[in-house]
Order: structure tokens, then sequence, then C-alpha cells
């Protein structure tokens, strides 16, 4: 190809020939021309002139424009800026359809009056996999105002580096145009090919991984399209957060300097980066060593540039994008990003020259809008854990509520605000006084607050009173009416509207669809009652609130049922289940058994609840067929597979659907396209058959054989259900179609680990009963994790707590068989790979963030229970040296792991100190005992070694050698 001379001198023949050319070049040099466009001697005065001519002589044919008339376009190019060519519009609208099945309407709009326009075209753009449909997608949507954005700069970038077209006359507008656009922002066509880098990754981590590598500037729509993606790793949404804070601090940084893995090789990397780059803007800047990310990289860089701050819109898009990532993968991650809302609003009221004491009415409508929404997405659940990590949820509100209330005027919060602070409030764990008075209420109904002596009487009425029923007092202060989502935040935070008493339950609230404000007919608003039965103890007083409700004239919705369900499948939890801990009315999904009164037998009947199928059966006569979070709770606790499937069928999964799932017994083979049915039931119906996975159950605690061995008795499912499904092999079967679907959410793998990990559950039926069967799990285990791997996946605690259960079961396998048999050398390796695995997979999850801006220490919340099980298989195979790291860690995190304690219920420091017992039953007589002591003492809220006492008592309980569950 032949290149651009140095020099400026060009004669007009040469440059014609040369453009002759230019319609037949390859892609790759077409890039080049691209980047050749931006080098210094075109960038000069004396330049200018040649360079906006020479893009003014490409076009589309061997028809050239007249010199003196550049900017004439030919009758079939001329369009309207903001319609774009009308060119093939027909076809155009087949693809304007299959980009609106993709997006929300409200997102489908090519006026470039709009903000979303320039985002909008450029992530329809890179929908399409197809060459020839991204050429026809851009020929319909370009206009001249494509010049103008960066993100349709980058559209027309990849688009002509990509095709070996010809260039239109309207291309060549946007290209002048965007040259000029990025010149004024201190940016040449090097940056773009960065961006297009980037973004031609494969998924939203690798996109990050490429960022944190880049060498030019982070841009704010770069990290809106990947946040836009499924984001798996902590690390990847680490990195997108100090990106936005550089962008919110007006650091203009690159994606190396945001880098928390280049941190300390910054300086020496820059300079053999300026070496390498000397032609380059951007590496004129000065960069000092520095030992924190956020050094300042302002002076001297790109002088008399446009400011490279980000508006309102912008920044209030990206933190609803990096709050929705951090409820799923990083919940720790929500207050940094409320403190970062803070910083913004700081320097926004800053840029404006406004007072904050003093703010203009312009200024106080962005921050009210502003403030509310981020307040109302900091409503949304986590997913990960969510009732033990919404103590975020709220640190997070309470960070807004400050930077709210120190303008002056304070800045106004909505209804949603005062919703979403109440919804979560309701989430949060009672008071101890609160679970005091819980424990003292009345078994009638309404549930009475029972004095016991008569200073009771004195505390009850600063005591009776919830944050909820506070926070809807604050809400009806501010002058917001209410409707019946406010009664319904009301009974479920313990109180009536009306004054009478209910049982304040922990629960979040489903966000009501519409609101009308209040209305005569709110009282019979069945998800108002759906509230009164969540708000019972017992099944008795959940069912006589539904029927209350039926004998109005009201028509229960799927939320009631739902309600109903509940109390009725936890109901037959509590009959079949042992539990430890004495349980709070309204902590949990748990229900009281129904107290002894002196009923008759026909009132007794008169109260007693139907079962759940009979339940469900007047569900469908009414009309209503299972769907959303009704059918997820039905199919994941369904009593039987054949139950699950009439739920599937009647919620309208078709028969393919459900035989590709081998729901009707087919051989694994036929279990094809698994794709057509939708992930979240997928990941239910995984949930679902590893729960029938065949196990050993003990016979009788007291049966024995006549050898005096305990005696055992195998379960599983085998007969055929009237809708022909059958699970002979559910792990199989699950390990299928998770192999072939490959989901990129952690449910479904974690319900398959959990079956191998559990504790007398079969996976052969050949070594049942027999230590092979758990080493057979084991190796399950890690292939299956090797999957999880692939697909992007990553262990949380939840997880990892998994592994150690599956760890432990294998090892007392593997001893058992070492103790009948001879040693194994090939069996020890087995061991001893596998112990590495574990200890690597707890330095990835105890590992610390880089602590830039207040970022959370860690990416995991790390409980006791966690530590206790890591614990308890490093005792197995005597690391003791494990041990002693693992404990100076702890110390060293010691504030961390108090914090994560309080989250956390009544009996969770009994928990806790069972950490200390296992180190003191494994490091006591050895030469680590000494360390140990005073690691442990050394940290006054660990409460010293643990005694003799409590030693003896753990292990008669929970010897190390035992079952880890105990």
């Amino acid at each position: 190809m032949p290149s651009f001379s140095s020099s400026l001198v060009w004669k007009k023949q040469s440059l014609l020939q040369y453009i002759r050319v230019f319609n037949v070049l390859s892609v790759s040099s077409l890039r080049q021309l691209f980047l050749k466009f931006n080098s210094p001697e075109l960038s000069k005065p004396s330049s200018c002139h040649l360079q906006t001519r020479t893009l003014h002589n490409i076009s589309s044919s061997s028809n050239y424009f007249n010199d003196h008339e550049p900017d004439i376009l030919r009758d079939e190019d001329k369009a309207e800026p903001s319609t774009g060519t009308k060119r093939q519009l027909g076809s155009f609208e087949k693809v304007k359809n299959l980009l609106s099945s993709l997006e929300p309407p409200w997102r489908r709009s090519y006026d470039c009056k709009h903000r979303f326009w320039a985002r909008d075209i450029l992530e329809d753009y890179l929908k399409l996999n197809d060459l020839s449909m991204r050429e026809e997608f851009w020929e319909n949507a370009k206009t001249k105002d494509c010049g103008r954005f960066l993100p349709t700069i980058l559209v027309l970038f990849i688009q002509r580096t990509n095709s070996a077209g010809l260039w239109s006359d309207i291309d060549i507008s946007i290209f002048k145009i965007a040259s000029q656009t990025l010149q004024s922002k201190g940016l040449t066509w090097k940056d773009v090919e960065d961006w297009s880098y980037i973004l031609s990754a494969s998924g939203a981590d690798e996109m990050t991984t490429r960022l944190g590598e880049s060498c030019y500037q982070v841009q704010s729509f770069v990290l809106l399209y990947i946040l836009n993606k499924e984001i798996h790793s902590v690390k990847s949404l680490e990195m997108l957060l100090l990106c936005t804070w550089g962008l919110v601090l007006d650091k203009k940084l690159t994606g190396r300097d945001s880098n928390p893995k280049f941190k300390n090789q910054l300086y020496f990397e820059h300079k053999e980066e300026c070496k390498k780059n000397s032609d380059l803007e951007h590496n004129n800047s000065n960069f000092s060593q520095c030992d924190e990310l956020d050094c300042s990289v302002q002076s001297l860089q790109y002088p008399n540039n446009d400011s490279m701050y980000i508006d309102l819109y912008t920044f209030n898009d990206l933190a609803k994008k990096l709050l929705a990532h951090s409820c799923r993968i990083w919940p720790a991650s929500m207050v940094n990003v409320a403190r970062m809302a803070t910083a913004f609003s700081d320097m926004y009221v800053m840029r404006t020259s406004c007072d904050p004491q003093s703010l203009d009415p312009h200024t106080m409508r962005q921050l009210c809008f502003l403030i509310n929404n981020l307040i109302v997405n900091l409503g949304n659940q986590s997913t990960a854990e969510p009732y033990l990590v919404i103590v975020y949820n709220w640190s997070s509100q309470k960070i807004l509520l400050e930077l709210a209330a120190k303008f002056r005027p304070a800045i106004i919060l909505n209804q949603a605000s005062y919703r979403a602070i109440i919804n979560v409030l309701a989430s949060h764990k009672k008071t101890e006084n609160q679970r005091e008075i819980m424990m003292r209420r009345a078994r009638t109904w309404p549930p009475w607050y029972v004095a016991q002596h008569g200073m009771d009487n004195e505390e009850l009425v600063a005591q009776e009173q919830s944050q909820v029923l506070l926070g809807i007092a604050r809400l009806k202060e501010a002058g917001y009416s209410g409707d019946w989502f406010e009664d319904a935040l009301g009974i479920v935070g313990g109180q009536e509207f009306d004054g009478t008493p209910t049982i304040q339950s922990r629960r979040m609230l489903p966000w009501p669809q519409s609101s009308n404000g209040p209305t005569d007919l709110d009282e019979m608003e069945p998800n108002l009652w759906a509230a009164r039965v969540i708000a019972t103890r017992d099944v008795h007083e959940a069912w006589a609130a539904f029927l209350q409700f039926k004998k109005k004239g009201g028509q229960p919705n799927q939320e009631m049922y739902l309600a109903m369900f509940q109390k009725l499948t936890f109901d037959i939890i509590r009959i079949e289940r042992r539990r430890e801990n004495n349980v709070i009315p309204g902590d949990g999904l748990e229900v009281l058994p129904v107290p002894e009164n002196n009923y008759s037998d026909y009132y007794r009947r008169h109260l007693e609840p139907p079962c759940i199928e009979d339940l469900y059966s007047e569900m469908l006569r009414s009309g209503l067929k299972p769907k959303g979070r009704c059918l997820s709770f039905l199919v994941r606790n369904s009593r039987t597979p054949d139950q699950a499937i009439r739920y599937l069928r009647a919620s309208g999964l078709g028969t393919d659907a459900l035989e590709s799932l081998g729901a009707f017994g087919n051989s694994i083979s036929k279990c094809k396209d698994t794709t057509q049915v939708p992930l979240n039931i997928f990941s239910d119906y995984i949930y679902l058959i590893c729960r029938f996975v065949p196990r050993l159950i003990l016979v009788s605690p007291n049966s024995s054989k006549n050898d005096g061995q305990t005696e055992w008795a195998i379960y599983s499912l085998k007969t055929k259900s009237q809708f022909g499904a059958k699970l002979d092999q559910p792990l199989k079967l699950a390990a299928y179609l998770l192999s072939t679907r490959r989901p990129t959410i952690l449910q479904p793998w974690y319900s398959f680990f959990r079956a191998l990990s559990r504790e007398k559950n079969i996976i052969s039926m050949e070594y049942a009963g027999h230590p092979k069967n758990d080493i057979l799990a084991w190796n399950v285990l890690r292939s299956s994790f090797h999957d999880f791997s692939s697909c992007g996946l990553h262990l949380n605690s939840r997880g990892f707590i998994m592994i150690c259960h599956g760890f432990e079961k294998y090892i007392q396998a593997a001893l058992k068989i070492s103790k009948e048999e001879e040693e194994d050398k090939e069996e020890q390796s087995c061991i001893d790979e596998a112990h590495k695995f574990l200890k690597a997979e707890f330095r990835k999850l105890s590992e610390n963030s880089c602590r830039l801006y207040q970022l959370p220490d860690m990416y995991q919340c790390i409980r006791g229970v966690l530590i206790h099980a890591y614990m308890r298989c490093l005792a197995l195979v005597k690391d003791n040296e494990e041990i002693l790291r693992t404990l100076e860690w702890m110390a060293q995190n010691s504030h961390y792991l108090k914090d994560v304690l309080s989250q956390e219920s009544a009996y969770s420091e009994q928990k806790f100190r069972r950490v200390f017992i296992v180190v003191g039953v494994c490091l006591q007589g050895t030469r680590f005992e000494a360390r140990a002591r005073d690691i442990i003492s050394g940290v006054d809220i660990w409460y010293g070694w643990p005694s003799a006492d409590e030693i003896a008592e753990y292990q008669y309980n929970s010897p190390v050698e035992a079952d880890l569950h105990t």
C-alpha cells in the first residue's frame, strides 16, 4: 500500500491518483488510513486544508467532488440530519424489529435529540453478528450528527475497517465532523481503535481486562456498554468502579492508571510507553510515581480542550448500572457507589458556581432527580444472601440521606424514595428489644403484648414501634398520603393501620406495578391481604387471614396464594426437621406449631387449612396459572417430580421444552435444545432434580443389625408418575443438562454442588454405603467445577462452603480406605492436589481489594461458618501451618470480621467461637500452640483461648472427624 509522505508539498495529480486507489484498499489498509489522518504532521495548521480536501475527494465512485463545492451531496445521498438516509427502509424495518425484541421499547429511539441516541446505535449495531446486517443497519441509521458523538464515531470506525465497500458522501461528512470532534476532545483515531478492541471482546470480564491494559483515556460510553453486559468477576467490577471514580473526579486517567495490577509499575511502564508512542499527544502527560491510583494527572494533559467531566444524566446511568452489578456479585460495594454520588454532587454544585447553602431551582431539581433515583435503586434486593447483606442497602441509603440533608434547601425525597427506604427497613433484622417483645406476644389473635412485670408497661411505648412504622410516619409527615402499599409495609412492620398489632416480619415486599393514590378499594387490594398472610405465626393464623379476604368478596391473586403456599410448605418442613435454635416469629419463613386450644372438633376442622395440592387446584379453578415467583417456589419445593411437571405444564411450558429437560425419563442423548426453556425455570428444575438424589437414611436411631452395626436404607424415587416423570439418575441428568446449557448464573451450579457435597447422597448404586462413593462425588465435583469456571463464573462464600463439605467427605473416605488397604501413592497425590485446590480457592476468596476510594476491604463476605468449615478441612489433613496463617489473616482483618458478625443472627457469635475451638483441638500440644495463643489473645473481641470445657464439649458433639453439617 502507498503511504502518506511526511512532506507537506504534494502534487494534486498524485493525490487524485492515490484517491482512485483508495476505494479498493484492504480492511487493514483502511484502518491504517484512519490512524494516519491524525499523525502530528497532518495536525499542523499548514496541513489542515490538505486534510479537508483529501476527505472531500474520497467518494463512492470515480466521480469526485468539485474542489470549489466540497459540501454538495448527490441527490441519491441527500437526507435530513435527524432521520438519516431513506434507502432500503423496508429492510431496515426488519432490522429494527429484530432489535426491538432484544431491548425494552423505551430504548428504541433514532432521534439525535434523544440522549440515548448515540449509545443505542452502538449497542444495537454490535448486537448484530452478521456483517451484511450491520452494514444495512448503519446505512439506514447514520446521519451527519453521528460525527458529533463518540459512540457513533466508533460505529463508523468499525464499519469502515471491516467493510471493503465504497464510501458514500455522508460517510465522508461524518468522517470530517468526527475528526473535528475527536480533536476538540484531545482524542485521536488511535483512541477509537482502542475502544473497538475493547468492545470486540467476547464478554464483559474480557472487555474489562482489555480496558485495564489500555493506554488511552477511559470514556463513559465504553463503561456503560460494558456495564450493560453480565459481569461475573468481582475484580472486573472493582476495575469499573475505579474507572468511574476517575471520571467523577475529572481525572483524565487511562485504563492502566485505574488498574490495581499496575499500580506499583505505573511510572516505569508509562515511560516505556512514551518511548514507543512518542507521536501520540497523550504521551506528553506528566506522571509521577505514586502508591495510590488516585494520583492527580490533570496537569499538562490535553491543554485547551473541553473538560472531561461527565454530566449528571450520564453519572446517573453509570451509578444505576454499577448498583445493579453490586447487588449481584459485590453487595458491599453499594456503599462505595453512594459515596461516589456524594463526591459527584459536590463537584456538580461546584461546577455550577452555586452555593451549597443556597441552591438555585435548576440545581435543586437536578440533584433531586439524581438522589431520588439512586435511593430507589438501592431498594433492590441482592440475589446473593439478600437478608444477610441488606445492611449495605441501608448504609448506602443513609449516605444519600445525609447528602440530601446537607444542602439548603434540603433535597426533597419523593414518595418512591420513602417507599424504598421503608422496604429496606422491613428487610432489616430485628433489634434485641424487638425480638424480646415478639416472644412476649399472646398466642391469640390479635397478638397483643403480654407484660411480664410493671416496668414492661412503661417501656412499651418506646419499644413497640419498629423502624418501618417510624418510616411510614415520616412519609406522612412529608405530605404523602400513601395507599395500600404503605399499609402493607406497616402490616409486615408490626401494626395494622388502625393500630392493631401484627407479627413484625422480615420481608421485602414486591414493588407495586402502578399506584393511582389511595382509593376506596384499597382495603380489598389482594397484595395488602398477602401481607396479612405473611405477618402471621402459624398456618391457622395465615389461613384465617386468607379466608377473611374471601368472605369479604375478594379474589386472591398470585401473591396471596404464594404467601399461603410458603406457610404450608414450611409447616411441613417444621414437622420433618429438627432445629437447634428457637424460632423467633417473623425472622424467617419458618412457622410455629399451632398451639393447643380448647376448641371443638368441628371448629378445628374449620380452622385447618387445605393441603398444598388442594389449594393449588383452587387457584387453577379461579383462573390463575402459576408464574413468576409463585411458579419458582412451587417447582423448587415440590414434594414429587410429578407435582413439578404439573406446575410447569400449567404455566404454559411446552411439551418439547419439558422433553428437552429429560422430564419424561427420556434417554439423556435426547435432551437437546434446552435454550427454549427460560433460564430461571431451568435453574429451578436443576434444583428440583438435585433434591431427589438417592441417599442413605437411618432406619431408626436405636435399630441395628445383629452384628451391632447401624441399619441404613436407600431412599430413592422409583415409581413413574401419571405425566411420565421419572428420575432414575437425577445427578447424571443434572450434570448433562449443565454441561450442554452451560448457564452463566450461579444458582443451578450451586444446586449441583450441594447435591454432590451432601452427606449420604449416593453417586453410584454400586458404591452405596462405601467410602468410594464419596471419592467419586469429589471427582465429579472437581470436574463440574472446571465447567463452572470455563463459563467465567467464580465462587462466592456460599459456594466455597459447599466445596469444603465435599472436601471433608472426600478426605474422610480416603482415610477410611487407607486404613483398610495399603497406602496408595496415587491416592495421596490426589489428596495433595485437592488440598492445594482448596487453599487456592480460599486465597482468592479472602483476597483484599485495592481499598482505593474507600472501596470495601474484601471482595466477599467472609462469615464465621465459612472459616469454621475451612479450618475443619485443614484439621483433617493436619495442615497446622495453614491453620496458623489463616489465624493470622483473621487477626489482620478482625474489625472486618466483627462487622460481618454484627450483621448475622443472634447465634452467630456462638458459631464463630467454634473456629477457635477447632484451632485449640488441632494445635494443642504442638509447636504452633504458643503462637496461636498469642494471636487469639491479642484480639479482645475473640475472648481468648478456648477453655478445656469448650474443647471437650465440641469434641463430644462435633468431633473434627465427624460430619461438617453437625
